[in-house]
């Protein structure tokens, strides 16, 4: 956001002119280094208080849900633009994770499993059948890797080739028999898409193989 440079941002703070002034007035009238002396106070003072109200604005930063401190009154327009930028990214991250939570729902609905990978094929998601299906313990499997996941050598040399991935592979686990795919997701990652089978379908995929 531009914030726009006025001639207010170039003035001299009040509090620090009074300063000037006193320190005037003292050496005025007593002499000697009662100006300086005076002048050098005050400043150290608002340095003192600036600091402290620094201090401040920042712990009140981290928790910008609680009513900012009286101490802040010369931060209005500061407070008002970090607390509308505030309300505007949590508004965004509720939207956000009430999609997520939508998708989260209709993905579970499917009777299939769908496993989200990122770019080390390393689980980050997957839904209910997935779980149930590959014997996963969720969120403790999270972060590992698919081959660890499912350590078959015919389903790691078909993770390892990606051009091979335009065709599934079946499996057979300690849950049953199910045909796996993976799919790059066009951002770095992949998807295992686990589909369950039957008898009757499992000899027709290797019937269709055959041929």
């Amino acid at each position: 956001m531009h914030v726009p440079i006025t001639p207010s941002t170039f003035a001299i703070p009040l509090s620090l002119l009074l300063v000037f002034a006193v320190g005037a007035a003292l050496q005025a009238t007593l002499g000697g280094y009662a100006g300086i002396l005076a002048c050098a106070a005050g400043i150290l003072l608002l340095y003192w208080r600036s600091r402290r109200r620094q201090q401040r604005l920042l712990h009140w930063s981290v928790q910008l849900d609680s009513t900012p401190p009286a101490e802040l009154r010369g931060y209005d327009k500061l407070i008002a633009n970090i607390y509308r930028q505030h309300r505007h990214l949590r508004k965004q991250t509720e939207q956000a994770h009430a999609v997520f939570d939508d998708w989260q729902t209709m993905l579970n609905a499917l009777p299939f499993g769908v496993l989200r990978l990122d770019g080390e094929l390393q689980l980050t998601w997957c839904n209910q059948n997935a779980e149930r299906m590959l014997s996963l313990n969720l969120p403790e499997d999270l972060g590992f890797r698919l081959s660890n996941i499912l350590r078959m050598p015919a389903f790691v040399a078909y993770a390892s080739k990606q051009e091979d991935w335009s065709q599934g592979i079946a499996l057979q686990l300690p849950t049953g028999r199910i045909q796996a795919r993976l799919l790059d997701d066009k951002q770095g990652g992949a998807v295992l898409l686990a589909f369950p089978q039957t008898e009757d379908d499992s000899g027709d995929t290797e019937a269709s193989q055959e041929r």
